[in-house]
C-alpha cells in the first residue's frame, strides 16, 4: 500500500494506472510480490509501453484513497485473514470492469491468480483436500503420544487425517526445547522436534505418512509477526482460503474464542492421545 499511496493525486485519488505503475516500479526488487507479477507478459504485456506518451491519454478508473483501502480491508475481512495481503490488493483491481483493464491490457483475473498463488501456494489437489485436516497447536503437542502412535482416524471417527503443522508452531517449539526445564510438556515437545528434523524437507513437500492413513504436512505460508495466538489463526485462514476445511487442534482457551469468532471449528485434545499430565497452565 506504501507504493500505491505515493501515487496519490491532489485530491487524495488513486487511479489504476498510475496504483500498477506504482507498484511496478516503487517496491525494492523482490519486496512486493504484485511488482513481480505485473512483470509476467501473460497478465500485463504491455507493462512497460504504458509509460509511453501514446498511453498518456488513457484515463483509467480511480478511487479515493480511503475507499481504495476501505475495499481492500474488506476483503481481508471476508477472508477473515488477520492481516492484508497483496492478494487482497489484487481482489480489488479483478473487480474492475473489463473495459477499464482491458484499456490497457491488464489480465486482472490472471494477477489475482499469480498473487495469490505466490501468497498461499499453489492450489492443493483433491486427494490433498480429501478427509479431516487439523492445524496442530503445542498445547497438543506437548500433552500427547508420539504422533505416528497416535491413532486419528479412530479417534476421531475418519477415513484419513491430514495433520499440519504451521512456522508458527514451529518457532514456538523452536523455543521450548531450548529452555532447561525438564517437565513432561518440554520432554515431549523436544522429542516432537527430534523426530521432525529429520523428516523437514519431505514434510515441507508432500508430507509424510505418519500412519497407513494419516499424514503429517507443512503450511510454511503466513508471515510471522510475532504474536503466537494471531500467526496461528493467519495460518488457518490461509488452509482454509486454499480449500481446506481446517479445524484448529488446540486446548488454548483464548485461541478457541479467537478461532470460534473468525468461523474455524475446533478439537481439543482426546483423551487416548494423552502420554503423562504435563504441570503446565495454558
Amino acid at each position: 500500500m506504501r507504493a500505491i499511496r505515493s501515487g496519490v493525486d491532489g485530491l487524495g485519488n488513486v487511479y489504476l494506472k498510475s496504483a500498477l505503475l506504482d507498484l511496478l516500479d516503487r517496491p525494492a526488487p523482490g519486496a512486493s510480490i504484485l511488482g513481480w507479477a505485473l512483470r509476467d507478459p501473460q497478465v500485463w504485456p504491455i507493462s512497460y509501453a504504458v509509460r509511453s506518451s501514446m498511453y498518456s491519454h488513457i484515463q483509467t478508473v480511480g478511487w479515493v484513497l480511503s475507499q481504495f483501502e476501505a475495499a481492500v480491508e474488506a476483503h481481508a475481512e471476508r477472508d477473515a485473514s488477520k492481516r492484508v495481503g497483496e492478494r487482497h490488493i489484487a481482489k480489488v483491481f479483478a473487480e474492475v470492469g473489463p473495459n477499464e483493464v482491458g484499456s490497457i491490457q491488464l489480465n486482472a483475473r490472471r494477477l489475482l491468480e499469480s498473487v495469490t498463488d505466490a501468497e498461499l501456494g499453489p492450489p492443493l489437489s483433491a486427494a490433498e483436500l480429501d478427509g479431516w485436516h487439523g492445524l496442530l497447536d503445542a498445547n497438543i503437542i506437548g500433552r500427547s503420544h508420539p504422533v505416528e502412535q497416535v491413532d486419528w482416524t479412530g479417534t476421531l471417527n475418519v477415513s484419513r487425517a491430514t495433520l499440519w503443522v504451521s512456522a508458527s508452531l514451529l518457532r514456538e517449539l523452536d523455543v521450548l526445547v531450548n529452555q532447561r526445564s525438564e517437565d513432561a510438556f518440554r520432554r515431549h515437545c523436544r522429542r516432537f522436534a527430534a523426530w521432525l528434523l529429520p523428516r523437514v524437507r519431505e514434510v515441507s513437500r508432500s508430507g509424510v505418512d505418519v500412519r497407513s492413513d494419516t499424514t503429517l504436512r507443512f503450511w510454511p505460508r503466513n508471515s510471522l509477526g510475532g504474536m503466537r495466538d494471531i500467526d496461528h489463526l493467519e495460518a488457518a485462514t490461509e488452509l482454509r482460503e486454499r480449500g481446506v476445511r481446517i479445524c484448529l487442534v488446540t486446548n488454548d482457551l483464548n485461541l478457541s474464542a479467537q478461532a470460534s469468532l473468525a468461523g474455524l471449528p475446533t478439537q481439543r485434545s482426546l483423551s487416548a492421545w494423552h502420554a503423562s499430565e504435563p504441570k503446565r497452565e495454558d
